[in-house]
Formats: structure tokens, C-alpha cells, sequence
């Protein structure tokens, strides 16, 4: 008898152990799922706080463009949340996620990316078109050729153009720019002379 309530006894601990166990896994598997969203998000605020140097180190090569940097450093920008694309079980499983976010000033805002984050390192991501649109920019004042000259300094690979007669600019960019190339004009509009 005495033999049968230590079996028993013995039994309910081991049992006890292991529903102890289960809310670690369950912790760990949250952790290890969602390190990419926390690493996108340190990254995004890390750029809202102007921390460039802390946000290069996040990245993996290549870097971004130099406009990139340039939207960054001007302290104009706001940066919303990170917004995530749907991923796969693979992804999930490597701790991998898509994103891109939005840069904010006054009325205007676009989207910055894509970007991957994984396990708090940040790489460029594979854009989902990369077909060329043509962009055609307005400007004032006479300055198309200024900031014509100014965009093909940050942008070598592109080819850009000044109309002086009708004021404008043209560019042919693959579609993940055109949010970059945005906020880089208005930066550049707001430091013209009125």
C-alpha cells in the first residue's frame, strides 16, 4: 500500500513539472515570433529620435540611399509605426518579417522601404515591383535644374532631368522610391530661398 501512494505521489510531480514547463515554451515561442516586429520598431524609433548612428549599425549591407539618410537627418519627418506584411510559416519560423513605414510632414505623407527585420538586425528588402514609373516633380522659383542636380547626386543609378521652361523635374525610378523621392523634394523645396 505504501509502495502504490509513492508511485502515485511520484507520478503527480512529474506531471506537475511539465505543465510548469509549458508557459516557457509558450514565452519562448512569443519571443522567438515576435523579434522582428520589436527590432522594427526599436529601428523606426530609433530614426524618430535622429539616433543615425545606433539606427546604420541596425543594418545590415548595403545600406539605403543617401537621401535615405538625408530624409532622416533633417529632423522634419515624423515616423509612424512599422507596418507588417503578411508572412509565411517559414518566415515565422526564421523570425522574419517584411515592413515598411510612413514618413509624415505637415499634410504630406509615403511610404518608406520595404525593409526586412530579423532577430535586431534590419536589411533592405526585395521590393515587390521593381518596374520604372516616371515621376514628374514641380518646382518653383526657377529651381529645376538646383534640384534636379541636387536628386541625380543621391541617386547616380537614375537618371533625372530638368524642363526649366515648365517648371518641373523628371525621373524614372522603381515604384519602392517614389515615397523616398517625395519626401526628398520637399526637404529640398524647403531649403530653396523664397
Amino acid at each position: 500500500m505504501n509502495g502504490s501512494i509513492t508511485r502515485k505521489h511520484g507520478y503527480f510531480r512529474f506531471r506537475l513539472r511539465t505543465l510548469l514547463l509549458l508557459p516557457i515554451l509558450v514565452a519562448a515561442g512569443w519571443w522567438w515570433w515576435t523579434w522582428p516586429e520589436r527590432t522594427a520598431r526599436r529601428f523606426v524609433q530609433l530614426l524618430n529620435d535622429g539616433d543615425l548612428e545606433s539606427a546604420k549599425a541596425m543594418i545590415d549591407d548595403p545600406q539605403p540611399s543617401t537621401g535615405f539618410w538625408k530624409i532622416v537627418a533633417s529632423g522634419k519627418f515624423n515616423f509612424d509605426s512599422p507596418f507588417f506584411q503578411p508572412a509565411s510559416r517559414r518566415e515565422y519560423l526564421a523570425a522574419r518579417r517584411a515592413f515598411h513605414f510612413d514618413w509624415r510632414w505637415d499634410t504630406h505623407s509615403d511610404p518608406l522601404g520595404p525593409f526586412l527585420a530579423r532577430r535586431n538586425r534590419i536589411m533592405l528588402g526585395t521590393p515587390a515591383s521593381n518596374k520604372g514609373v516616371r515621376l514628374f516633380m514641380a518646382f518653383k522659383n526657377e529651381a529645376a535644374e538646383m534640384l534636379a542636380r541636387s536628386l541625380q547626386a543621391d541617386y547616380p543609378e537614375y537618371q533625372v532631368k530638368a524642363d526649366v521652361e515648365k517648371k518641373r523635374g523628371i525621373v524614372r525610378i522603381p515604384e519602392h522610391f517614389i515615397g523616398e523621392f517625395s519626401a526628398l523634394i520637399l526637404l529640398l523645396k524647403s531649403e530653396q530661398p523664397p
